[in-house]
């Protein structure tokens, strides 16, 4: 089993540190992460889980579609910090894998579609955003792996209007760049969203290598996925999660290693 939980709510509880640091202060954060990390002994450090960060460095970068083609993702702050607090994971867990965390281009597109952004577009026009977003995402997860990740997974929280043919077409760069990579990718999407494209993959129902969890199943220690499996949890672990059971987990699964 691999286990890859998002702790950053866990990291700023230990320690005492605001969590807005990983978007202002990323090399800050990746070390206020160390406490939380040494705790449960992860298989894969998850860089972070925040479905609105691409969507949201976007919209301050571009007032149309046409416009968010030619955002530069490196350049802006939100997204730069991201790239430099998976450079900063990498040069701290140099022996270990640090998995970066993209929002998936269904999701981003449909938060840009219901903003300014999409604001009298009509229906090919906002099928023209999805595939900008998937592209952009390709551009992204491969400068991700260029700061030193060496696994990313895709959070792909909602398909919003968009049918599934479309959903799977603007998926295909980043999982064609990855494959060139040679950079393993996980999907996690919710219920509804194609899986088949991707060769590992998890939802709420349904799992090919990888398994979600819960608090509660963290907490009573069931459901942890088969031995093969990629355990993910379905979000940041809540802050008040009890911490013996934290370290628990964390013998435990790095016994089995």
């Amino acid at each position: 089993m691999v286990f890859a939980p998002v702790l950053q709510d866990v990291a700023a509880r230990m320690s005492g540190s605001d969590p807005s640091q990983r978007v202002l202060e990323p090399e800050r954060w990746a070390y206020s992460m160390s406490e939380a990390v040494a705790l449960v002994q992860p298989d894969w450090v998850v860089t972070h889980h925040d479905l609105s960060l691409e969507a949201t460095a976007l919209a301050a970068e571009a007032t149309n579609i046409e416009d968010v083609a030619d955002v530069a993702v490196a350049g802006t702050p939100a997204l730069g910090g991201a790239l430099t607090l998976t450079n900063t994971l990498a040069g701290i867990y140099r022996g270990g894998i640090v998995a970066a965390s993209v929002t998936g281009p269904a999701s981003i597109a449909t938060r840009l579609a219901s903003g300014e952004i999409g604001s009298g577009a009509d229906e090919d026009d906002v099928v023209e955003l999805l595939d900008i977003c998937g592209d952009l995402v390709a551009e992204f997860a491969a400068a991700l792996t260029e700061r030193g990740a060496q696994r990313v997974i895709v959070w792909e929280d909602s398909a919003g209007p968009f049918v599934s043919e479309d959903v799977m077409a603007a998926q295909s760069p980043l999982i064609r760049r990855l494959d060139t990579l040679d950079v393993p990718i996980l999907l996690v999407a919710a219920d509804g969203i194609p899986l088949d494209p991707y060769a590992v993959h998890a939802s709420p129902s349904a799992g090919r290598g990888a398994v979600l969890v819960g608090p509660d199943e963290l907490a009573s220690a069931h459901g942890l996925g088969a031995p093969d499996d990629v355990v993910l949890t379905d979000g940041p672990i809540p802050a008040r999660f009890d911490l013996a059971t934290l370290a628990g987990i964390g013998q435990r699964t790095a016994a089995a290693t």
